[in-house]
């Protein structure tokens, strides 16, 4: 988490510092502050100028003998480390608000219900999963039903434990009780691998964020403050419905102002938050897409093929999954209300806020590797499917240069994205680094403006206006 929070921790250690300061005139008037706190905050402001004037006058004159790497050491630090164990804090305070909602939140988010005990169907379910999990040598996960027409199956939760499978209706009304069980084995198989407190973690990281951003858009979006108030809530007053509801609301994009705000006087002093905020949102866009995001995803793709292999071995039938998954492909397996916990589902369709490369692998994919574990596939469906085709010149070298094209495009709209999160973040520390030298000045001037209206303004306002009455009585 702190190493995933560095790109950020570089606009979130000015606003900061913006806050402290701040804060620390506020306290100042109450009872002084030690002169040494005031020395190292003057310190820290003049170390951003004086290490950058040997790069500038490098750049400029060529002239980098008076580098100090030991003073670009030093300011990499103090722009870093705070934001680092601030992103820390705001992941433990997460962690915190989510880890016992567990498997509940989710449940009453996506509105699954107890299977009914006269239904056929979800009565097999049941003794599938039971079957799957003496196998697995677990204990038996509870079983829920969402009553959606698209099939899927999920399995959520924080340990083994308290593991929940969900399994929509659809699911069971399109495949058969083979193609179920494998479905199910591998949701088995993720409890037996350990992929619930990886998920977690992946969902705590993408909360954090979105925690983060609703901090920094707090002051000019209702819907972050309604976000930041649930996640204060939360840590008090244990609510599974209300904590999924700011785990959703966490997981979205955060709007940064209101669109319908009316602006006044006030925006000025909520602009340097305001910039924090957008180039925050940018830059975990960029994290995300060229860093952590597409390791991660690569990562929980690499555990689905694990899962898939663990279904093999407990159902001892690859068929069974591979068949599955061959249905799945003609159909449509997404509903909206799940899309915060999208990569708990055995398959799910990349969205817009998915990294690069999705986190579920390819279903062609994922059949290609069960067909290398024994299983065949359906040939109306499957046609085709691990099965090496004649390969024609003209297309494979089409192929390679539209290759090459979209390399080049990447290459390009990477260079692209670092030059914006650099110009981004030069005009955010140029906002912040404003606000900082207003905030000091009010706080400077403040004591002597108070000392004016309490001793020389009283007296000349009144002098004016006994003038105003002597000259209103003259006039009579």
């Amino acid at each position: 988490m702190a190493l995933s929070g560095i790109p950020v921790s570089v606009i979130v250690t000015p606003v900061l510092f913006l806050v402290v300061l701040t804060v620390a005139h506020l306290i100042n008037f109450a009872t002084p502050i030690p002169r040494a706190f005031w020395d190292a905050i003057t310190d820290a402001g003049r170390l951003l100028p004086v290490a950058l004037d040997p790069i500038d006058r490098g750049l400029n004159q060529g002239d980098w003998s008076q580098l100090d790497w030991l003073l670009l050491g030093r300011l990499g630090l103090v722009l870093v480390l705070p934001g680092m164990a601030f992103m820390v804090l705001l992941w433990i305070w997460v962690r915190a608000l989510f880890w016992h909602a567990g498997a509940g939140g989710v449940l009453l988010s996506i509105g699954a219900r107890d299977p009914r005990p006269h239904d056929l169907e979800e009565r097999q379910l049941g003794n599938i999963i039971h079957e799957m999990a003496i196998a697995a040598g677990i204990k038996p996960p509870a079983v829920k039903i969402l009553d959606h027409k698209e099939p899927n199956a999920a399995v959520v939760g924080s340990t083994p434990d308290d593991a929940t499978i969900v399994v929509t209706r659809g699911l069971l009304d399109t495949l058969d009780r083979n193609e179920t069980q494998g479905v199910l084995g591998h949701l088995i198989g993720s409890i037996c691998n350990g992929d619930l407190r990886i998920a977690m973690l992946l969902l705590s990281v993408a909360q954090t964020f979105g925690l983060l951003t609703a901090i920094l858009a707090a002051g000019s979006a209702r819907s972050a403050r309604r976000a930041l108030w649930g996640a204060v809530r939360g840590l008090v007053i244990r609510d599974d419905r209300a904590t999924q509801q700011v785990a959703d609301l966490l997981s979205r994009e955060q709007q940064i102002e209101d669109p319908n705000q009316r602006q006044g006087c006030f925006s000025f002093v909520k602009l340097p938050f305001q910039m924090a905020a957008a180039s925050t949102s940018f830059l975990i866009l960029v994290s995300q897409s060229l860093f952590f995001g597409p390791i991660l995803s690569a990562m929980w793709r690499a555990r689905r093929y694990l899962a898939d292999a663990t279904a093999v071995k407990l159902t001892r039938n690859p068929d069974g999954l591979a068949h599955a998954l061959q249905r799945l492909q003609r159909e449509d397996s997404h509903f909206a209300s799940a899309d915060s916990t999208g990569l708990l589902f055995l398959h799910w369709p990349n969205t817009s806020g998915a990294p690069a490369g999705g986190w579920h692998p390819g279903l062609a994919r994922r059949m290609g590797r069960l067909v290398a574990q024994g299983a065949r596939l359906r040939r109306e469906e499957g046609a085709g499917v691990g099965v090496p085709r004649r390969r024609n010149p003209l297309l494979q070298l089409l192929g390679a240069v539209l290759t090459l094209v979209v390399a080049a495009l990447s290459v390009v709209g990477v260079a692209a994205m670092l030059a914006g999160g650099v110009m981004i973040m030069t005009v955010t520390l140029m906002f912040v680094g404003m606000a900082l030298f207003a905030i000091h000045g009010f706080f400077t001037v403040l004591p002597d403006v108070i000392h004016w209206l309490r001793f020389d303004a009283v007296p000349l306002a009144r002098e004016v206006y006994s003038a105003i009455k002597s000259l209103v009585s003259q006039a009579r």
